[in-house]
């Protein structure tokens, strides 16, 4: 009888799933048609503004609401669905999307995520289908928060040393970089967990266990959230008044950006003028008369470059005839039609992510309560419209771990662990599976026969990783631009040697008192392509990190900073692109290495500094004070 209950609730999770999706995406239509075909207003755009924003996430509306110019344009290639400026049914639309627990509902769906994929990996991914990894990236006003899990973790300081000035010695956190994580702060809403489970506390719990020295901290994190809803830098922004007075342009895709004139010998100094946009279906210009600031990600930020004619030289063909044969064949070696502007090498180059594995490698021996036939009952639900607690107010991650292993020579944690109390399995399939993008083999192998066994992940994380992958562009059949995302994943050992510590410290962290009181232990299926190796071994490990490569959802890097235009894309002192007067980048896309924790915060704090950089170089404002 059980049986049938449990089958009848997993029967409501896929209808409800369903209806979820179905019910976004027909009161984002609704809103589409209102903002940008009925509304007099959507077509209600100036020729020209003082600055022209690309991008309204994090970085983008960050800035926005620090500048002092009115005259300003946000261009925004997702939707407009969290704004106030949204009329009908948007009221009813974020309450539904700002559920916390329905994150990943939200991510790999075309509306509110760009649905990045990989290319086919060498070195790792070998259990997803074709070794292609998905990279959800948020698409709409809000960016990444649209869709995120929440986390707010500020980076090491040992993380920012060399960022701003290559002399070290003069490097002081207190003074270079706190600031500007405190002025994002109050931009924020931050909050503790509101539900945590039994494990959050077997986790905190298991660090002094470990009797490990060179464990810093395991602890519970804070959230972006308010009253336990999803809460985005959306809701600040549209609250400083001085905002109502800047355009948003949502629904529109920036193609290119316009340069002054022709830029004829390619090291030329050129000057960013404005921005060629895509709007239901057609193309419009708008310029800028102070500046072009890039925040699209690091992803959205060098395509658009690189569709502009900014990147390494060899990728474009001078004479467009040269590739008149459309060829889907074509790798990032391959010229372009388009005309070379600004010959910058490190345009789409360092990419780099944190890197992660373990899905399900831990089985308990009693519930969590988080099935859904024990999550969906009318006290959780109480719990949260009312009260804004409960396991609706969980987004994913319940814990954060930072350790210091002896691999990394700077004094910033290398090793990052995150606690996510379910398993991939919890919802049989239905919808985890195709997120994650585990194939069929795998699958049925290793984690359908799961679903009746209590899982959790400890995922260990490389928190500075040494692979480095690229972002380039290429020609499709019909002339369009792909983006083409190689990272190369674990293509340098270092990677894997800390995921390997990190793995075999899970097992001896599952083994702490803290943990056994929840009856933990390894799942004990060895992973399909590992089976040949003694389980637990080093070299067991290493095989499982290869084939179940997972990303933590945390790219940076394709256009950083740095002093020298051959490796570097932005002048750490102004932000400006080198060699292109009135064209910025702020983003995480210019951080030259990772930070020890989830990069929002690490976005935030450098739009802040952005701004303070911005009005001191600018020859009209001699205050750099905002």
């Amino acid at each position: 009888m059980i049986w049938i209950f449990k089958f009848l609730i997993f029967l409501f999770y896929y209808v409800f799933v369903t209806v979820f999706l179905v019910y976004l995406y027909v009161n984002n239509a609704i809103n589409f048609f209102e903002l940008n075909v009925f509304s007099s207003s959507a077509s209600a755009i100036k020729h020209s503004y003082d600055v022209i924003i690309v991008g309204g996430g994090t970085a983008g509306l960050t800035i926005a609401a620090g500048l002092k110019e009115k005259n300003v344009l946000i261009i925004e290639a997702g939707a407009d669905f969290q704004s106030p400026n949204a009329p009908i049914s948007s009221a009813i639309g974020r309450i539904i999307h700002n559920i916390p627990i329905a994150t990943p509902l939200l991510q790999f769906q075309e509306l509110f995520d760009w649905q990045y994929k990989t290319q086919p990996q060498q070195n790792a991914c070998k259990s997803l289908t074709n070794n292609v990894s998905h990279w959800p990236m948020g698409k709409g006003i809000g960016g990444t928060q649209l869709i995120n899990n929440m986390i707010y973790e500020r980076g090491h300081e040992d993380d920012f040393r060399d960022w701003f000035d290559a002399n070290t010695d003069n490097y002081n956190f207190t003074k270079d970089i706190l600031p500007f994580y405190r002025e994002f702060e109050e931009f924020l809403e931050l909050s503790d967990l509101r539900s945590t489970t039994k494990v959050a506390d077997a986790f905190v719990r298991s660090a002094p266990q470990l009797l490990d020295q060179n464990v810093i901290e395991f602890k519970l994190p804070k959230v972006i959230q308010n009253n336990g809803k999803r809460w985005s830098v959306v809701d600040s922004y549209h609250s400083w008044l001085h905002t109502s007075h800047q355009h948003m342009l949502s629904d529109a895709k920036a193609e290119r950006i316009l340069f002054d004139g022709d830029a004829g010998d390619i090291k030329a100094s050129l000057k960013a003028v404005g921005i060629r946009y895509r709007k239901l279906g057609h193309l419009y210009e708008v310029r800028a008369t102070k500046a072009v600031i890039l925040a699209g990600g690091t992803i959205g930020t060098p395509t658009l470059l690189l569709k502009s004619g900014i990147g390494p030289e060899n990728l474009y063909a001078q004479n467009t005839n040269k590739t008149a044969k459309k060829d889907t064949t074509k790798t990032a070696d391959d010229p372009l039609k388009l005309k070379l502007q600004k010959h910058l090498p490190a345009v789409g180059q360092h990419l780099q992510d944190h890197v992660t594995t373990g899905l399900d490698l831990i089985t308990l021996n009693q519930s969590l309560g988080l099935e859904p036939w024990n999550l969906y009952s009318a006290r959780h639900l109480w719990d949260y419209f009312w009260n804004g607690n409960g396991p609706f107010t969980m987004g994913g991650c319940e814990g954060l771990g930072f350790v210091k292993t002896n691999l990394h020579e700077s004094g910033a944690p290398d090793l990052g662990f995150m606690l996510i109390p379910m398993g991939s399995t919890i919802d049989a399939g239905v919808y985890f599976r195709r997120l994650l993008n585990i194939n069929e083999r795998t699958w049925k192998e290793y984690f359908q026969p799961l679903i009746a066994t209590p899982t959790i992940s400890i995922l260990p994380i490389v928190l500075h990783p040494k692979s480095r992958g690229f972002i380039s562009v290429r020609l499709t059949r019909d002339d369009d631009v792909d983006t083409v995302i190689e990272p190369r994943y674990l293509s340098h050992p270092y990677d894997i040697d800390v995921l390997v510590m990190g793995l075999k410290m899970i097992h001896k962290m599952i083994n702490t008192p803290a943990f056994q009181t929840l009856g933990t232990s390894l799942t004990q299926r060895p992973l399909p392509g590992c089976s040949q190796y003694r389980f637990t071994s080093d070299e067991y490990w290493q095989c499982y990190a290869q084939h179940l490569t997972l990303t933590a959802y945390h790219p940076v890097g394709t256009c950083r900073m740095g002093t020298s235009q051959n490796d570097s894309v932005v002048d750490p002192s102004t932000f400006q692109v080198h060699g292109v007067d009135q064209l910025y980048i702020c983003d995480a896309s210019i951080m030259p290495s990772m930070p020890s924790a989830n990069p929002q915060s690490t976005v935030g704090m450098l739009a802040r500094k952005f701004l303070h950089s911005f009005y001191a170089h600018q020859s009209n404002s001699g205050d750099s004070s905002l």
